[in-house]
């Protein structure tokens, strides 16, 4: 399977008080054609759609445009939320959308895999959206949920349950920041990027291929 993995394309975003999403066109439509061109099966967006949680409609005429035109050519599309996002606006969005565009925004889904398949069988998608602890009570009740590394172990805890049940390989999605660290009690309080909570890169083992955003920028970690 063929997999373009993108993240963080902030739509909205200003700079110095002129706007950015002429140029951002240019670019996503740029993105669109290397799909085309490539004949890319997957096409991830990991988090950050938007530069805020209440973007204008232009914005979101710019993403309805360019998950229409990932589609058209030929792609199956996978977005989640980040924390610039609003996840109940950014989810709205899956109402809207064509067969083949999938807007993960739900932790209450989020072992709820999307499937594809190639030649060599299926494919299980996971998107898990930016998961704010505070607001997790009511999703998870019980759960003693204070930072990123916790709310991310619980999601690949039910993730890995719902993976043992099913044959094929699996892909992840998630908007955190993660780093190859050990998983010291209380050490991802005291290490932060872009404000969020480090997550150590062991939370992800045995997943065939983790799609992750927040770190602007192409890094390979593992």
């Amino acid at each position: 399977m063929r997999i373009l993995h993108t993240s963080d394309w902030h739509i909205g975003r200003s700079f110095h008080g002129h706007s950015t999403l002429p140029a951002l066109r240019e670019v996503l439509d740029a993105l669109t054609d290397q799909v085309r061109d490539n004949s890319v099966d997957l096409v991830i967006v990991a988090g950050d759609v938007f530069d805020s949680s209440t973007p204008p409609a232009e914005c979101y005429t710019l993403l309805t445009d360019t998950l229409s035109g990932l589609a058209d050519a030929g792609a199956a599309v996978v977005v989640t939320s980040g924390n610039h996002d609003s996840a109940a606006r950014l989810g709205f969005q899956s109402g809207l959308l064509r067969s083949g565009i999938h807007v993960l925004t739900d932790p209450a889904t989020l072992d709820a895999p999307i499937t594809l398949t190639d030649a060599h069988g299926p494919v299980h998608v996971y998107g898990i959206p930016y998961l704010e602890p505070a607001l997790l009570r009511r999703t998870w009740p019980g759960e003693k949920l204070r930072t990123q590394h916790d709310a991310i172990a619980h999601a690949m805890g039910l993730i890995r349950a719902d993976r043992a049940t099913r044959g094929g390989r699996s892909i992840v999605v998630s908007h955190c920041f993660a780093a190859g660290v050990d998983p010291t009690p209380g050490l991802e309080r005291d290490i932060q990027q872009g404000g969020l909570d480090v997550v150590p890169l062991a939370e992800f083992e045995g997943i065939d291929y983790v799609a992750l955003g927040h770190i602007h920028g192409r890094q390979q970690l593992a």
